[in-house]
């Protein structure tokens, strides 16, 4: 059996965000870049969180919802299942009473945060 190869042209790839190989004997690593971006919104949301008038039980399950999706989104191999069921469980709270357009706006921008992790 010869050891021929045989050359496709394939034309234009596009990996947005996603890496790719090429050819024989090609190991791919992916790193997640969303680290700072994920922590400086998680900060944010906890803070608005901790200003706006919520019952001290709801607070702290809130919190504690927004701190694991965000752990879970700074994995190397984020669980993008339970990022998104986390995140759906925070927009359920924060629409369940009167929220502040601060503590809207820092949902929005945290939930923005972690979107890229959900789609890689």
């Amino acid at each position: 059996m010869s050891d021929q190869k045989t050359e496709v042209n394939i034309g234009s790839i596009q990996a947005n965000q996603s890496a790719f190989a090429i050819g024989d004997n090609n190991t791919v690593t992916t790193t997640n870049h969303l680290g700072q971006q994920v922590k400086d919104a998680t900060e944010a949301l906890i803070e608005a969180l901790k200003a706006h008038d919520i019952p001290q039980d709801t607070r702290k399950d809130l919190i504690g919802t927004v701190q694991t999706a965000a752990a879970q989104a700074r994995e190397d191999k984020p669980n993008k299942t339970l990022i998104q069921i986390l995140m759906t469980t925070v927009k359920t709270m924060v629409s369940a009473f009167e929220a502040s357009p601060a503590l809207i706006t820092a949902y929005e921008a945290w939930a923005h945060a972690l979107h890229p992790v959900c789609l890689t």
